[in-house]
């Protein structure tokens, strides 16, 4: 069961990688993965939250989401990481000539990936602290969360079955952060 489940991985993993290359898609990919190319929405959300929550709720919910990510990123997925010692696709032996490493390989093991855990964790926290007043904040925050999981396929870093399992863990973390948040502060409500 495991070993199908491995070669349905690897072979969706070939299917975004190599066979559903295009141009655009290899400029614009990379760039998804980017910390500062999201520097306009952190700052635009931030800027809401403190108009919203004033300052002190503001730092409460920067500091979460630090949190967070330092719970997703270095606890976890570094964790399973080093347990499962799953290799990357770019360190995969048997899939060198087969596929297209568009950036730099990074670190030796790839189950589960930080990138989708970290955005998925934000994506959910914010899109719960923003749902009353922006119902369409949900898609937008949900569709950037998966393409910076699915950029993570299509430039090798990742398996399928590692952002997924990333979005799974970040999203059960960002919900875990928002009930934290309301529980502790009551004026920003559930």
């Amino acid at each position: 069961m495991l070993e199908q489940l491995i070669q349905w991985d690897t072979q969706l993993f070939l299917l975004i990688n190599k066979t559903g290359s295009n141009a655009f898609f290899d400029f614009l990919m990379p760039l998804l993965r980017e910390k500062w190319i999201w520097l306009p929405l952190y700052i635009l959300l931030i800027a809401y939250f403190y108009k919203t929550y004033r300052l002190k709720n503001t730092l409460y919910i920067l500091a979460i989401t630090v949190v967070m990510i330092v719970v997703g990123n270095s606890v976890l997925a570094d964790t399973v990481k080093q347990t499962t010692k799953r290799p990357r696709p770019c360190h995969e032996i048997t899939l060198k000539g087969k596929m297209t490493e568009r950036v730099g390989c990074g670190g030796q093991y790839g189950y589960f990936s930080a990138h989708a855990t970290n955005h998925f964790a934000m994506a959910v926290f914010f899109l719960l602290l923003l749902k009353k007043r922006f119902r369409w904040a949900t898609f937008a925050l949900l569709l950037w969360a998966a393409s910076v999981a699915y950029a993570q396929v299509y430039v090798g870093k990742h398996y399928p079955l590692d952002v997924l399992t990333g979005a799974l863990v970040g999203s059960l973390l960002g919900w875990l952060a928002y009930r934290l948040l309301t529980k502790t502060l009551k004026d920003i409500q559930a």
